[in-house]
């Protein structure tokens, strides 16, 4: 039995180390899941003004700004583009990442997805995070919103004087006053036109006869833009009068008459609108107008002798628009 004893006794001391090497291994495996070895760690630069709340939000989280001997440390660096804030990450391995986020919280997930090794630890546990205060409204608008354009004048006014060549060869000046008000593409308004013949050529010069007119026409146009011009088409119907005076003779001898006439006035343009600032315009304009029912035969008055009406009448003026275009 002694034998016995003594044999077994190395085996008891055998067991007995190796429970005792078990036990410090769970003990040290223990330690180790009870803390990591290398906390995770990130070193935040740029202004201090968009560092600090970030360093405060990674001190709450666990992310210290140095790690401990020979553990790896994260390097941030911050800076503000705009309402935006750029994150630039490099790891202790040479690897970097450079990104645009919209606030301090997402520039703080962004840090600790780089700093963070123990990866069974949530990163986004609930109330660690404190809840983002919502942004006044006047904060966001200047930057979202577009200032609207007041809104471009929906009339025109025209003013506009022309020189004119009629039918029976005679000359005229023209003064011509216009609106309109858009409709769609459309702008339907009206044209006032006085008119007087200068005398120096055709019917007028022969038959020695003075003719003034007034035309009123309603009118519609149909712009479209050629880049900044406008290139405007029109037309226009009403009613004209024309009175023609003159005489014979001198002295108590002289006969003086006036005849008066008119009658439908058909009228057709085309304008070009080259603009001098948002509200006004300078404009070139070419106007054709028609008498279907013109007298265009010589008036005879007692021993008077008058220049008929003109048929027709060719136009070209300038003047300035105030209003759309």
């Amino acid at each position: 039995m002694d034998r016995k004893e003594k044999t077994a006794e190395p085996g008891r001391k055998t067991a007995v180390a190796a429970l005792l090497v078990l036990a410090l291994l769970a003990t040290r495996e223990g330690e180790s899941f009870a803390e990591p070895r290398c906390p995770p760690a990130a070193r935040v630069n740029g202004p201090a003004a968009v560092v600090s709340g970030i360093r405060e939000i990674l001190d709450r989280r666990g992310i210290r700004p140095e790690g401990g001997t020979g553990c790896p440390v994260t390097t941030a660096r911050l800076r503000r583009v705009g309402a935006m804030i750029e994150v630039g990450v490099t790891d202790v391995y040479g690897r970097s990442s450079l990104r645009l986020v919209t606030d301090a919280e997402t520039a703080v997930a962004l840090i600790e997805s780089w700093a963070r090794t123990d990866m069974d630890a949530s990163l986004l546990e609930p109330g660690n995070l404190q809840a983002r205060p919502a942004m006044p409204k006047s904060s966001v608008e200047p930057e979202a919103t577009v200032r609207k354009r007041p809104a471009n004048p929906t009339f025109a006014l025209d003013l506009l004087t022309s020189t004119t060549l009629a039918s029976d060869g005679s000359f005229w000046i023209d003064g011509n006053l216009s609106g309109c008000v858009f409709f769609g593409p459309v702008c339907v308004g009206g044209l006032v036109k006085a008119a007087f013949d200068t005398g120096t050529t055709g019917e007028s010069s022969k038959q020695g006869t003075g003719r003034v007119g007034l035309d009123v026409l309603l009118v519609a146009d149909f712009p479209f833009r050629l880049g900044s011009l406008t290139l405007t088409p029109g037309m226009g119907v009403g009613a004209g009068w024309l009175r023609s005076s003159g005489g014979t003779g001198t002295g108590e001898e002289r006969d003086d008459a006036e005849i008066d006439a008119g009658g439908l006035r058909l009228g057709a343009s085309l304008r070009l609108i080259v603009p001098l600032g948002r509200s006004f315009s300078v404009e070139l304009g070419l106007f054709a107008d028609y008498s279907p029912l013109a007298h265009t035969s010589s008036f005879l008055q007692d021993t008077v002798v008058l220049a008929g009406e003109p048929r027709w009448y060719l136009r070209g003026g300038l003047g300035i628009r105030y209003g759309a275009r």
